[in-house]
């Protein structure tokens, strides 16, 4: 289980990098929003990774 919680790691600094910078910028409201959007589900998805990492350590999976 460590590979699906490095690969969600993975993704979410990449969700959370894109969302900073789409929100640092934005051109509209629109944008504004869709980059505070992703930068919140890149930080669900890196506490998914450190629940799933921390469960493989620990012995649960």
């Amino acid at each position: 289980m460590l590979i699906p919680a490095a690969l969600f790691a993975a993704f979410s600094l990449l969700l959370i990098i894109w969302g900073g910078l789409l929100a640092e910028r934005p051109r509209t409201n629109a944008e504004q929003a869709a980059g505070d959007l992703a930068v919140l589900v890149g930080a669900c998805f890196a506490l998914t990774a450190t629940a799933l990492a921390l469960a493989t350590i620990m012995g649960d999976f």
